[in-house]
């Protein structure tokens, strides 16, 4: 069977650390159930010079939705507010994206996602999930093919090895 790929989309720009943990733990934990693509470790940097940034953004732009979105099997767009800050533009380009290259498409999202705009058009909305847990149970349970966290014994394997690297052995 294959390994089936995610992309992992949400705001970068007004996410607080605490907000980053849990984007980063929902992601560890989809790491379970197949590839992910976090655009957070492709990044190229904050200090870029005023006069390269079009170009910069405008290859992050062309990598996301020309590349990475169009590569994966699915786009699972994480927003765990709780006080709703805007969608991300970002997230919703990739969203959009995703629909048009007829991927599917998860939204956690604990507050909204009641909008016409959201349900149904970007994502459809028995896709739209208020908890991560609401998501790996669809996964497991409801999608079809079903996903099965199979994949947790390679994680372990890299964080062993992340932790080893990282504490310079």
């Amino acid at each position: 069977m294959d390994v089936p790929a995610f992309y992992t989309s949400y705001s970068m720009t007004v996410a607080t650390e605490e907000i980053r943990k849990k984007i980063n733990s929902m992601i560890w934990k989809l790491r379970g159930y197949g590839v992910v693509i976090d655009p957070a470790s492709i990044e190229l940097g904050t200090d870029i010079e005023k006069e390269h940034e079009s170009v910069v953004f405008a290859y992050t732009v062309c990598r996301d939705l020309r590349w990475d979105v169009k590569k994966v099997d699915a786009v699972v767009a994480l927003h765990p507010y709780n006080d709703m800050p805007p969608l991300s533009t970002g997230m919703m380009d990739e969203l959009g994206h995703a629909r048009a290259y007829r991927k599917d498409r998860y939204l956690v999202m604990p507050v909204g996602g009641g909008s016409p705009f959201t349900r149904d058009n970007y994502v459809p909305a028995n896709h739209v999930f208020k908890t991560d847990k609401e998501l790996f149970n669809f996964f497991e349970n409801k999608r079809r093919p079903t996903l099965k966290p199979k994949y947790q014994h390679f994680q372990k394997a890299f964080a062993k090895w992340q932790d080893n690297k990282l504490k310079g052995e």
